[in-house]
């Protein structure tokens, strides 16, 4: 197992500097870190923050969300009770907010009726579980994101 120390070390040397000169981890080298070294997306980017180095995909944040308050947010976990239309939209905005870990508990699937209303819901989509479907769209946005569906009600 990688010791902290060591996957902060790496990850210093793969930042950059940005235009306003915060130091920088951009996803390809955030993906190629964890890839190399046998760690999650997660974990790079939590040694990242631990050295001030914000992850691109964060980089919109601050201002609202400290380097201190975004490495807090990438450790906790949020249940979300229903993946429809609120729910749905709560779990989009967390994943891109960059909460460590999302439990999200539906036990419905989608419908023809969701999709004027439903984030979550498309066509390739219906009958298929809402808390599924939720967990490989968090997937897509934020893949340091760890999601555990519950498809129960």
């Amino acid at each position: 197992m990688m010791k902290n120390r060591e996957l902060r070390m790496i990850v210093g040397s793969r930042a950059r500097k940005a235009v306003d000169g915060r130091l920088v981890l951009d996803g390809a080298a955030a993906r190629e870190v964890a890839a190399a070294h046998g760690v999650g997306l997660k974990d790079v980017q939590l040694a990242a923050l631990e050295e001030n180095i914000l992850p691109v995909c964060y980089l919109r944040n601050p201002g609202i969300i400290s380097p201190a308050e975004q490495k807090k947010l990438l450790s906790s976990c949020v249940a979300v009770v229903g993946a429809g239309g609120l729910g749905g939209t709560v779990i989009i905005i967390l994943a891109r907010m960059g909460v460590g870990r999302l439990i999200v508990c539906d036990g419905d699937v989608f419908e023809e009726s969701n999709l004027n209303r439903q984030w979550l819901c498309f066509h390739d989509n219906l009958g298929r579980s809402k808390a599924q479907v939720a967990a490989e769209t968090v997937a897509r946005i934020n893949p340091a994101v760890e999601v555990i569906p519950v498809p129960e009600f």
